[in-house]
């Protein structure tokens, strides 16, 4: 059937319903695209943060500075001072879904998964590095309806403690 112009009828209302998902479905990909920017940063800024904490309170600032961390002290493997401090500061985050990892030495390693990494200095020494492994599971919005699983995002920082 058509009209006076001579178009079929239902045809703008036919384009409209194939379009518009797929203008949702990019829309939504970009709002998630800038949220996966967002924590990046976020996780990047708290692994750099949380380095800088290991490094001022490293294990030989234990008489100015306490509480220490580092090898030789309390805190070898930056559980206890350093990955709740690093968690406290993702703001924005949920810090119980952050993994951190805390590492100290030349060429330590902190695995993937951010888990507790392998220290290879073992006496609190100056101009020792400090590496902090932050891991968060990024869930995109565009994710459930493509049923995606969550992104896995790490950041690592490595400082130099000089003191």
């Amino acid at each position: 059937m058509t009209g006076r112009t001579g178009h079929p009828r239902g045809q703008g209302l036919t384009e409209f319903a194939l379009v518009v998902p797929v203008f949702l479905l990019l829309a939504l990909a970009l709002v998630d695209f800038a949220r996966g920017i967002y924590v990046y940063s976020v996780i990047s800024d708290a692994a750099r943060e949380g380095a800088r904490y290991a490094m001022v309170h490293g294990s030989q600032s234990a008489a100015d500075n306490p509480p220490a961390s580092g090898p030789g002290t309390g805190d070898s493997d930056g559980s206890l001072y350093v990955v709740p401090k690093t968690r406290e500061l993702a703001f924005g985050l949920d810090s119980s879904a952050l993994d951190v990892g805390v590492c100290w030495g030349y060429s330590c390693t902190v695995p993937p998964d951010c888990s507790i990494g392998s220290n290879t200095a073992v006496n609190p020494v100056s101009n020792v590095p400090v590496t902090v492994r932050t891991c968060y599971d990024f869930q995109p919005i565009t994710g459930s309806f493509l049923r995606l699983g969550p992104v896995r995002l790490g950041a690592t920082a490595t400082l130099t403690i000089t003191h």
